[in-house]
């Protein structure tokens, strides 16, 4: 499936992981400034992140969300972290940080760049290694 039209599936009644608070969630951080800027994710606790989970919190089947974790990526809620399994598309990763990886990867959020080392794309100079993703 390609990464427009899973995204446009995504949380529905038709994807891998139905929610009406997940889809939610995903209407307002696609739009958002720190995917368009390719910048890092806020954290849970950030206020940002309020801001938008106070839109999601009261709908069903709203994902746990532990706003004391001032360490824990926005991202998470879209991560089964038992399994830990990418939400968006059902594969399961070893780690959260690659799981993370691969929620960014169908957000099209890249938000560590460097230059010139070579794990990087040298064509964008994002880092498309797993090991960059918190």
């Amino acid at each position: 499936m390609k990464q427009r039209e899973l995204l446009v599936k995504a949380f529905t009644k038709d994807s891998f992981h139905p929610s009406v608070a997940l889809r939610g969630l995903l209407d307002y951080v696609l739009p958002s400034a720190f995917i368009s800027d390719q910048v890092l994710e806020p954290f849970l606790a950030d206020r940002h992140s309020i801001q938008i989970l106070e839109r999601i919190i009261c709908l069903p089947q709203c994902p746990p969300v532990d706003f004391g974790n001032s360490k824990r990526s926005l991202f998470t809620l879209f991560v089964d972290n038992a399994s830990p399994r990418c939400l968006f598309c059902g594969l399961s990763k070893r780690s959260l940080p690659q799981v993370l990886g691969c929620v960014r990867s169908h957000l099209n959020h890249k938000p560590f760049k460097c230059a010139g080392c070579p794990l990087c794309n040298p064509v964008n100079g994002y880092a498309d290694d797993a090991r960059f993703f918190r």
